[in-house]
């Protein structure tokens, strides 16, 4: 079970960040950059963070788009906000941004739902 929950936290996290995905305006037809500033405070958030990243980039090579990249750099200096991790990736455009977060939302759900219907009584 342990093993089971390693590997289920980064697929929240996944979901979650491609869920507020959803609710940005639309992704732009032409290559661009997404951004997102994220406060992490232990070494736990920012190391589930990265596996998460990892396992991210792992899933959009293999579903065949092994050039797009997640990567998670530490704010630092001095600055406005309390953000202290910028995360970003880079697009060739709007129908594969769609398309890779449209696939990472359906894995989450087909995962919470076998997860669900394999230990009911966790849930």
């Amino acid at each position: 079970m342990r093993h089971v929950t390693s590997r289920i936290v980064p697929l929240v996290l996944i979901a979650l960040f491609a869920t507020s995905a959803v609710a940005q305006d639309a992704a732009p037809k032409e290559p661009f950059k997404a951004m997102h500033l994220v406060t992490l405070k232990t070494p736990a958030d920012i190391a589930a963070l990265q596996a998460a990243i990892t396992d991210m980039n792992k899933a959009v090579a293999t579903a065949g788009y092994p050039g797009i990249r997640y990567r998670l750099y530490k704010v630092v200096g001095k600055q406005a906000g309390e953000y202290s991790y910028l995360w970003e990736s880079t697009w060739p455009g709007g129908e594969v941004y769609d398309k890779v977060h449209n696939q990472i939302i359906h894995m989450a759900d087909m995962l919470s739902l076998g997860l669900q219907r394999q230990f009911p009584d966790k849930f």
